[in-house]
Parts: C-alpha cells; sequence; structure tokens
C-alpha cells in the first residue's frame, strides 16, 4: 500500500498497547481497552482511517491440534474474532461514516477442491456478514487466501487487487492464484440423489 502513495500504520500483536512509533502500534488482541486507545491514539495525529487490513490468524493448525482443541479455542477466538470484535466495537465508539474493513484470512472458506477448512476461523463469514448488517456504515470484505505459506509477493498482489476493486463484493477466496467467487447456480433436483 505504501508503494501506492498510502499513509499505512501498523499494529502488530505483543503486550499492553504502546506507540513503537507514529506509524506503527502494539497491541495485546485479547483486550478491547487496547484497540480504543490505538483508535484514539490514532486520532489525535488527525489520521483519517479509510480502509482497515485486518489479517486474521496466521497459523495453521495440524491434525495434531485438533486433537486438543478444546483447550485452545479461547487462545484462538482471542487472537481472531474476539480481536475483530474489539476492532469494530472501538471504531464504532469513534466513527459513523464510511470505512472499508478488509478481513484477510487463510483457508476460512470452503472452495471446490479443497480437503481442509480451517476450524478456527470458518465462523469470520457468518460474523462479517451480521456486522455489515448491524453497521451501515462498515464495508466489510472477507478475502480468504491460500496457506500462509504461498509467496507473500503473490498474496500482497491479491489484496492490492482486491482495494483498488471498486465493486462491492463481501467475499473472495483465492486458490492456486484463482480468484473465486461465492454464485448460485440452478440444481437439478432429478439428477440429485435423494437422501433418506
Amino acid at each position: 500500500l505504501q508503494e501506492e502513495n498510502c499513509r499505512c500504520i501498523r499494529v502488530k500483536p505483543g503486550g499492553e498497547f504502546s506507540v513503537v512509533d507514529e506509524s506503527c502500534y502494539q497491541i495485546d488482541r485479547g483486550k478491547a481497552d487496547n484497540f480504543r486507545s490505538l483508535i484514539k491514539s490514532i486520532d489525535k495525529l488527525e489520521i483519517q482511517i479509510v480502509d482497515i487490513f485486518f489479517l486474521y490468524g496466521g497459523e495453521k493448525t495440524s491434525r495434531q491440534d485438533l486433537e486438543s482443541v478444546a483447550g485452545k479455542m479461547e487462545d484462538y477466538f482471542n487472537r481472531g474474532v474476539y480481536s475483530l470484535l474489539n476492532l469494530i466495537r472501538a471504531l464504532d465508539e469513534r466513527f459513523h461514516r464510511a470505512k472499508r474493513l478488509f478481513v484477510v484470512t487463510a483457508n476460512a472458506l470452503f472452495t471446490p477442491g479443497d480437503d481442509h477448512v480451517a476450524f478456527e476461523t470458518c465462523s469470520v463469514s457468518g460474523f462479517l456478514k451480521s456486522v455489515t448488517l448491524e453497521l451501515d456504515w462498515l464495508h466489510c470484505c472477507h478475502i480468504d487466501l491460500d496457506d500462509w505459506s504461498v509467496s507473500a509477493d503473490a498474496h500482497s498482489q491479491s489484496l492490492i487487487r482486491e482495494w483498488k476493486n471498486p465493486a462491492d463484493v463481501k467475499e473472495i477466496a483465492y486458490r492456486n492464484g484463482q480468484r473465486l467467487l461465492p454464485v448460485l447456480s440452478n440444481v437439478d433436483m432429478d439428477k440429485e440423489e435423494v437422501l433418506d
């Protein structure tokens, strides 16, 4: 985004809220007051927030992790959907003018040919649809990428493409470099298998 001549502010996870410099902050993603402090601090700089990229998660869950998931769910949610909720609440307290929120996940959406959907991020899609209905000033776009281990440059180009796209697309998945959108299609009921 900086190559596009946009002022960018990075927010990285860490301990308590702190200002690293005027373009970098550190927050505890599980604490709502850290997000409020972040928004207030940016607001004091008289920077107009227009577009926000929220990188959700980033860790790949292995099959072994699924076995011990009960103890890790709170941690997954604190790093993910709860931190996203904290961000949205902090924005809602300060702003009510149009903003675009791009939420970036990895393997959160099922697409044809997928053999793995990340359980810890699959709730994001429904959550964002609810948020959009409740906060008409916030335009959410869910961008689901391949595994995080795929080229960072390829992912960056995909994110820039969606950022520049004037269409109001709510949900996009990228798989093997292909841009996939959810669509409805006709079903031939005569050819469908009957379930008991």
